[in-house]
């Protein structure tokens, strides 16, 4: 199918409203919104908002929570059921239950005083070892 506004629709019906985790040089607890086509660039963008999670998140940021920010996906863009990749190597959500739960059991796990590196290499070591990374 060509990349255009049925493919950001799909992943609309698919994300929009849900919890993931989120990972991108770091890892963190978000709520996606806003799924929509823009048209000019011809790319899906959303909303992303970090909700505040013991443990998360799980890289160097040194500025207030929750965040927010916009993500964009072009033609390299890739989803399943589960997840949504940028598709060259940036960031990926993973939506499914099991995912974010294990994950939260993991980050709960943490000492407070573990640097945001290894919190995030265990974040990762987590999904690849469930065949959930890419």
């Amino acid at each position: 199918m060509p990349f255009s506004a049925d493919t950001a629709e799909q992943v609309r019906d698919l994300f929009e409203g849900r919890e993931a985790i989120y990972v991108e040089k770091g890892a963190a607890h978000i709520k996606v919104s806003g799924i929509h086509w823009n048209p000019i660039l011809k790319a899906i963008k959303a909303q992303v908002q970090e909700i505040p999670t013991a443990g998360f998140p799980c890289e160097h940021y040194s500025g207030s929570c929750p965040r927010r920010w916009t993500i964009g996906a072009g033609y390299m863009t890739t989803f399943s059921q589960h997840t949504w990749h940028v598709g060259y190597g940036g960031w990926s959500l993973y939506f499914a239950p099991e995912i974010i739960n294990g994950a939260m059991n993991v980050v709960s796990q943490f000492p407070k005083d573990l640097n945001w590196f290894r919190r995030y290499n265990l974040i990762l070591d987590y999904l690849r070892q469930r065949n959930w990374g890419r």
